[in-house]
């Protein structure tokens, strides 16, 4: 027996190299062999990370640590804002779904089609415009 996978893709946070040795959050989902990621625009220096837990550490400075705790809070809800977004999601997952949900134009109201049965499509299509009289059966 194996380990059993999620269907859903996980996310995690990595950094990238910025300027002046700052390092730069990016939100990343891996979905196949594609990664789409967003930067939360949140940066921090390479040894304030914590890569195991995926957050910043905490300070010993009394006046970093709202700012820290704050931080961590608003990327807890960044991720688990996507991750909601793809649970409810009842579609096939592509990286252009997963990458519209990370930009935040990805809206439940314009839900995406399912992988419909082409046929059983047509056949519902052609039912209803035999009710409405649009097309006329002949035998």
């Amino acid at each position: 027996m194996g380990n059993v996978r999620s269907q859903n893709p996980q996310g995690q946070f990595e950094l990238r190299k910025g300027s002046n040795g700052t390092f730069t959050i990016y939100l990343r989902y891996f979905i196949g062999d594609d990664s789409p990621r967003k930067s939360t625009r949140i940066k921090v220096q390479k040894k304030d990370w914590d890569e195991k837990k995926q957050e910043v550490k905490l300070s010993h400075n009394p006046r970093n640590k709202e700012s820290v705790k704050s931080i961590n809070i608003q990327l807890k809800e960044m991720k688990e804002k996507v991750d909601r977004q793809i649970r409810e999601y009842d579609g096939v997952l592509t990286p252009d779904i997963i990458s519209k949900m990370l930009k935040g134009d990805f809206l439940f109201k314009d839900k995406f089609r399912k992988q419909v049965d082409f046929i059983q499509y047509c056949l519902k299509c052609l039912d209803k415009q035999l009710k409405n009289e649009d097309i006329k059966a002949e035998f």
